[in-house]
């Protein structure tokens, strides 16, 4: 039955290679929005897996204040808290090129930011940065140049540049400037007691939950916000995203399904006379659909593994060139990151699923009419 089936739409490939170079690149429009969003939900947790597990902020207006280095003495009386941290960081806009730019004080990162052995070797004095590759692209500088950063106020800093962040944490430090933290607070007008907000480890994972609400009935005016609340909003922002794409490769799929239902409702001569010829020597309905069963898995299956490997390429290999503006965002300074390949097995059954079901069933029910037909009636015509 299976040799049948390969000669007959061996017979037939003409029309069929226009029907599995649509069907394929259908399935690639769907199947790049699940492995981009499959990839970028990996690489978020990755990259924020070493953040500490809490961090203290405290807010007026709803926007973010200044904290007060004494609050530090004050939590460390809570049991279960492993450590402490305050951070100093804040924002710059550049004018000569409309982006704004994150500033953090070097003993900041406290982790985050994988580092190589190079940008560790660099000793940060007062009056010199490190900057993101995003900074180095627009403002066409590099390590020994100098940058003019002026603060909230009137005054303007020089400072040279002593080295560029590692281009695979761009994801993170594209729009990245590290600095000295003395040179930090200058800039962003931070006085000698005052942080940007607090980073807090825990001894127990199990307590984050109950270590936050301390802090919260201890301190009512302060926000406490989890890590995994962090987690949660990047695969949340990037789920949306590429639900749209996804959502719109799967109403492309069913137009598709409903090309070929009508064109398999059309049966051409050919295609009833064979099956009328089958029946006169013979065959039984449940043969006749079985042999339809196979062709139509036979073609489902090769544009569907097709579809597959191009999304793969366009991904992976060619930085999701169509559907990266849509999933990553707009900006001035755009986010300029590669995928590491990552694929759940759950994405690759369920884009077979709608794939090749709907495709068999399609072209099953006009089989089956053909195959209830009295054989003399079709070669007759």
């Amino acid at each position: 039955m299976l040799t049948y089936a390969l000669l007959s739409l061996a017979r037939k490939w003409r029309k069929l290679v226009s029907l599995v170079v649509i069907y394929a690149l259908t399935v690639a429009l769907f199947a790049s929005a699940v492995f981009f969003a499959d990839a970028i939900r990996k690489q978020a947790k990755h990259v924020l897996a070493d953040l500490p597990e809490l961090w203290v902020q405290q807010l007026a207006g709803g926007r973010l204040v200044p904290l007060k280095n004494n609050l530090l003495d004050s939590l460390r009386s809570i049991k279960g808290i492993k450590s402490l941290h305050g951070r100093i960081w804040g924002y710059w806009f550049d004018s000569a090129t409309g982006a704004v730019f994150t500033i953090v004080a070097a003993d900041s990162t406290l982790g985050g930011l994988p580092q190589t052995s190079a940008i560790r070797s660099v000793v940060l004095d007062t009056g010199k940065i490190l900057i993101g590759s995003g900074l180095a692209q627009v403002r066409h500088i590099s390590t020994g140049d100098f940058l003019s950063i002026t603060d909230l106020g009137t005054g303007t800093f020089q400072f040279q540049i002593a080295d560029q962040l590692p281009v695979e944490t761009s994801l993170l430090s594209r729009d990245l400037i590290v600095m000295h933290p003395r040179d930090a607070r200058q800039v962003l007008q931070y006085a000698a007691n005052e942080i940007t907000d607090l980073a807090v480890r825990v001894h127990n994972p199990e307590e984050i939950a109950n270590i936050g609400k301390k802090i919260s009935r201890l301190f009512p005016n302060l926000r406490v916000v989890a890590k995994s609340q962090l987690i949660a909003t990047y695969e949340a922002l990037f789920g949306w995203r590429g639900s749209l794409i996804m959502y719109g490769g799967l109403f492309a799929l069913l137009a598709f399904l409903v090309l070929a239902w009508e064109r398999a409702s059309g049966y051409s001569r050919e295609d009833r006379l064979e099956l009328g010829v089958l029946k006169a020597c013979g065959w039984q309905v449940e043969e006749v659909l079985q042999l339809k069963i196979i062709e139509g898995w036979l073609i489902s299956f090769i544009a569907t593994a097709l579809g597959i490997i191009l999304a793969w390429l366009h991904v992976f290999f060619a930085d999701s060139y169509f559907i990266k503006p849509l999933m990553a965002g707009w900006s001035v300074l755009y986010p300029s990151f590669y995928l590491t390949p990552y694929v759940q097995f759950s994405s690759l059954l369920f884009i077979a699923i709608l794939s090749i079901v709907p495709y068999i069933i399609a072209t099953l029910v006009p089989a089956w009419k053909s195959a209830i037909t009295d054989p003399a009636e079709i070669v007759q015509g």
